[in-house]
């Protein structure tokens, strides 16, 4: 630690504080990293998982203009966890370069999702049975492996 200390006061570190160098697309080309990790933790709604009354959230017209149909979501949300999503920029074997985003390699659920799907003609009437065509929540983990790739066209 000691010279670490040196260092600094002994301008050591004068290229750190030094304005940056613009690179051109060779030297930039050559630039090569780990890529970027990300963890997610998304609370949507997390009242609902304390007894909160579920309350439209989205809503989706469909059908004759003049009197749509609504697909109605009621209580969307839960608590979802998503750990060591990757973004690297990968080069593709005719040489472009594509975006590369990761599966996470752990999905944990908590009551996430919509805890009931409805068709109706007004969007903000309350639910009844008639209308109700279910619910889907995830509970539970998981893991995932692969990639998706995103390049220019």
């Amino acid at each position: 630690m000691p010279a670490l200390v040196a260092a600094a006061m002994t301008g050591g570190f004068a290229a750190a504080g030094a304005a940056p160098l613009p690179l051109d697309d060779a030297t930039l080309s050559e630039v090569r990293g780990a890529g970027l990790g990300v963890g997610v933790h998304l609370e949507l709604n997390s009242a609902l998982l304390t007894g909160a009354i579920p309350q439209p959230n989205l809503a989706a017209a469909f059908g004759d203009p003049a009197q749509p149909n609504y697909l109605v979501m009621y209580g969307v949300g839960g608590v979802l966890d998503l750990y060591a999503v990757t973004l690297n920029v990968v080069t593709a074997a005719d040489g472009s370069s594509q975006l590369a985003l990761g599966l996470p390699g752990f999905v944990g659920a908590n009551t996430f999702g919509t805890r009931a799907i409805a068709v109706q003609s007004d969007p903000t009437a309350p639910m009844s049975a008639a209308t109700s065509l279910g619910g889907l929540t995830l509970d539970g983990t998981g893991a995932m492996t692969g990639r998706l790739l995103v390049w220019a066209r």
